[in-house]
């Protein structure tokens, strides 16, 4: 990932997101990896507002998160 938009995005969204949950090592590089593939595919779809950027990057790992832990079912924003 060399767009430094990307990278500015992912660094955002997963500050926010771990301080909001906290993973393992290995849930943590899970979600980093599983971000930057979603954040590329935004971008390459022409979004380029940082802001919407970790807005949706937030609401994709809550999203997938809630699918591993009931407990964390997505319900909205």
């Amino acid at each position: 990932m060399t767009d430094p938009l990307q990278n500015a995005a992912v660094d955002r969204t997963l500050r926010a997101y771990f301080l909001m949950h906290n993973l393992s090592d290995t849930a943590a590089r899970e979600a980093h990896d599983k971000l930057v593939d979603y954040v590329a595919l935004l971008v390459s779809a022409g979004e380029r507002d940082l802001d919407r950027l970790t807005l949706c990057g937030l609401t994709y790992l809550r999203k997938s998160d809630g699918a591993r832990v009931p407990s964390r079912a997505f319900t909205g924003l």
